[in-house]
């Protein structure tokens, strides 16, 4: 930050935050599986976009259920259930089309 913050003491501590759920990390890097979706201020989420885990899901009720992440070209962090997130790329169309050949068998 280039200029000064105040906060409150109710939201700084000397104790490092709990893990995040699922085992993410801030700054890992993960892919949208989930269904795209543009909402009213231009932000997006693309199937297969790559992101920035940024934090928590923090929406009330939804704690513990998911991360914010920051998708490259989107002005916020968005928030993504743990099930619409992953460490591995999603299969292509040819992947999956090949799969199913296989599953066919």
């Amino acid at each position: 930050n280039k200029g000064v913050i105040s906060c409150y003491l109710t939201q700084v501590s000397r104790e490092p935050p709990p893990p995040l759920p699922g085992g993410y990390v801030v700054g890992e890097q993960v892919y949208y599986t989930g269904a795209g979706e543009i909402f009213e201020d231009g932000d997006r989420l693309e199937h297969g976009k790559q992101g920035e885990v940024v934090g928590p899901m923090s929406s009330e009720g939804l704690e513990g259920t998911g991360v914010a992440v920051l998708f490259p070209g989107n002005e916020g962090a968005i928030e993504c259930y743990l099930t619409e997130v992953s460490r591995e790329p999603p299969p292509t169309a040819k992947e999956k089309e090949r799969q199913a050949k296989e599953r066919a068998r």
